[in-house]
Formats: structure tokens, sequence, C-alpha cells
């Protein structure tokens, strides 16, 4: 039964993997390959980026009031329910995922690892914030998972 649960949660975990990619990384696919992989970014493209911790989050909820309320929550909230998963199987999956600290890496690093393709293939825009959130989101997975097993008194799978 165990090895059944262990493959049932992989497969979940690469279906959720490409659902995740798909939301982050081709939300604007563009099949003209030929605008994301030329490597010449014009100077307006970096204007478009953000690398100043906090300053999408402080717009979406002290600056942004004339953008829809939906817009501003879906874009915060967006972006920490997309890696809740990730921090609650990381450690169904992995038996070395066992501290919050390493969930807290592999989620920086898998939104890292986002953001950067995003900047440099031209499909969306890098925004540090999105590191933040992301993170935030893996970690509240990763305590969700802390909480089912005590309330549940589970022990983790091996």
């Amino acid at each position: 039964m165990n090895k059944i649960f262990k493959l049932v949660s992989i497969v979940g975990f690469a279906f959720y993997l490409l659902v995740l990619t798909s939301h982050v990384i081709l939300k604007y696919y563009d099949v003209n390959y030929g605008n994301h992989f030329n490597f010449k970014y014009p100077n307006y493209y970096w204007k478009s980026h953000n690398f100043i911790p906090f300053k999408t989050i402080y717009f979406y909820f002290v600056l942004a009031k004339n953008v829809n309320l939906n817009t501003r929550v879906l874009n915060i909230l967006g972006n920490i329910i997309g890696f809740v998963p990730l921090g609650f199987m990381l450690p169904l999956i992995f038996n070395k995922v066992k501290r919050i600290k390493n969930v807290v890496i592999y989620s920086l690093y898998l939104s890292l690892f986002y953001e950067t393709i995003q900047l440099l293939f031209k499909l969306g825009s890098f925004d540090i914030d999105d590191l933040i959130l992301n993170t935030t989101g893996g970690t509240l997975g990763y305590l969700a998972f802390l909480i089912l097993l005590k309330t549940f008194n589970l022990k983790r799978p091996s």
C-alpha cells in the first residue's frame, strides 16, 4: 500500500508541476519563437521587471486604487496558492525534505527558475515579489502538511 501511495503522490506531483508550469511560463505563450529566443532585449523590456523587494506587493495594497480589486487579490493570492501544493507534496515524496528550511529552499529555487525563464525568454516579467510570495506559499503548504500529521496523529511516509 505504501508503494502505491508513493506512486500516486509522484504522478500527482508531476501533474501539479505541469499545471504550474503552464500557468507561470506558458500563460503568454506565442508561437513566434523568434521573439523569445533571440536574447536581444530593448531598453523598455528591462523596465517591465521588478527587482526591488515588496515593490509590487506595496503597489497592489497601497497605490493601485485604480486597479480592480480582483486583479490585485488574484495576483497576490495566486502566487501564494500556486506554491502551497509544492510545500505539501515535497515531504510526501522526498524523504530528505523533513525541515521547513528545505521546503523554503526548494520553493525559492523553483520560483527563481520560473522567474529566470520568464526574464530570459520574454515569457512574462521577472518580479522579485513573486519569489517572496511563491516561497511563502510553499512554506504554508509545508505547515499545512505538519498540521495534518499532528491533527490525525499520522507518521511521515517513508
